[in-house]
């Protein structure tokens, strides 16, 4: 009988998800400023073009405000083009890392700015969970470029491969890491054709039972001839 295979999300997906999530909070308040019984709530798509009251301006466009909506947009974009895991993680990272500077730069400048004019900011849910959601990207990309998203079970690409049937897939692509069936010769993630890698495995001394390593002829500690 077959164990059940455990899947878990791809990291390609995660992003993608996440990117989702950012473009649909750019419209979502990050905070509110109370002034005289008054409450107005600005979004990052507000803060782009600015906010006029009754004629008033009561915000000037910030359009550097945008790339919290272009960013997550052109990395979305990206997880369909960019076949290079490194560098997909790369523009990952960078994305997250920019939009976390940008968020707490909006939030500082509003409160600098409210305060001077004896208003009131309320940080709203909308800052915290793109916060958050930039943080687990840009985490995520780090995670992958260092080589330990394998440590997390979250992050093991697609399935556990410790569930499944050796029958079943038995293959890993060397260029971006996608488990292949034990069929395929190409993958079909990014295209590479597989190439089986042999590991030499280390010999033994006869004599004093020490490990030597492949290549070597003598025992670097007894000095026997290895056969």
């Amino acid at each position: 009988m077959e164990k059940n295979i455990t899947k878990y999300p791809s990291v390609k997906n995660i992003f993608k998800v996440a990117s989702l999530i950012l473009m649909v909070m750019f419209f979502v308040p990050l905070f509110t400023v109370s002034c005289e019984a008054k409450e107005f709530s600005f979004s990052a798509a507000r803060l782009t073009t600015g906010y006029s009251y009754h004629g008033e301006e009561l915000v000037k466009p910030y359009v550097i405000c945008s790339l919290l909506f272009i960013l997550p947009l052109v990395f979305f974009i990206a997880c369909y083009i960019i076949k290079n895991k490194t560098l997909l993680n790369l523009v990952g990272g960078i994305s997250g890392i920019i939009n976390i500077i940008l968020l707490v730069s909006i939030i500082t400048k509003a409160k600098s700015e409210a305060e001077s004019d004896m208003f009131h900011v309320d940080i709203k849910f909308g800052f915290y969970l793109s916060f958050i959601i930039n943080l687990i990207l840009a985490g995520i990309a780090i995670c992958e470029l260092l080589g330990i998203s394998s440590k997390i079970p979250l992050l093991r690409d697609c399935i556990d491969t410790n569930s499944i049937p050796t029958n079943t897939v038995s293959k890993i692509c060397a260029q971006c890491g996608t488990i292949l069936k034990s069929n395929y010769d190409f993958c079909g993630e990014c295209g590479t054709k597989y190439e089986e890698v042999i590991i030499k495995k280390n010999r033994f001394c006869t004599n004093c039972g020490n490990e030597v390593e492949s290549g070597y002829n003598f025992c670097n500690i007894c000095g026997s001839k290895i056969d």
